[in-house]
């Protein structure tokens, strides 16, 4: 990694970002933070389409154009995929290659697991792989075409 280009690129952030810019960003990570919390396995059990698309919806890379899609999914099958998605107890690497919920890609499943822990996870999408290019951090080419095992070592 190119330290110094981060550094650089840390200090232009925050020279650019006026106060009124962080304040509004912060806000917004914070409701989609409160938000997730409310993603627990009792409402996962009783989710519906139109509660799964306000979750999906706050997600960073979420196409609103993908509800028609998520909607054909069933609900037991979505139920499954995100409680099983959401099982700390089995590995990442298992959950990741059983998720199936169609409209749901790469950068909106790392996206949920990010909100709902912020601490072991992170969003992986086109912006992240732009920014390890900069950094001249290895990685795949292309997110949606590599596999998800591949993936989960970035997590």
């Amino acid at each position: 990694m190119n330290v110094e280009k981060l550094e650089k690129a840390i200090d232009k952030y925050k020279k650019d970002l006026t106060q009124e810019e962080y304040e509004k960003e912060e806000k917004q990570r914070q409701d989609k933070k409160e938000h997730f919390k409310k993603l627990t396995k009792d409402k996962i059990e009783n989710i519906k389409h139109e509660e799964l698309l306000s979750y999906l919806e706050k997600v960073w890379g979420y196409d609103k154009r993908n509800n028609n899609q998520v909607k054909k999914n069933n609900l037991p099958s979505i139920r499954k995929n995100l409680k099983d998605l959401l099982d700390e107890e089995k590995n990442i690497e298992q959950r990741w290659n059983d998720f199936k919920i169609k409209g749901v890609g790469t950068a909106v499943t790392s996206g949920i697991l990010t909100f709902v822990n912020p601490e072991k996870y992170a969003i992986y999408n086109s912006t992240n792989q732009l920014g390890f290019e900069f950094l001249e951090i290895e990685t795949p080419k292309n997110i949606n075409n590599i596999n998800r095992k591949t993936i989960c070592r970035y997590m």
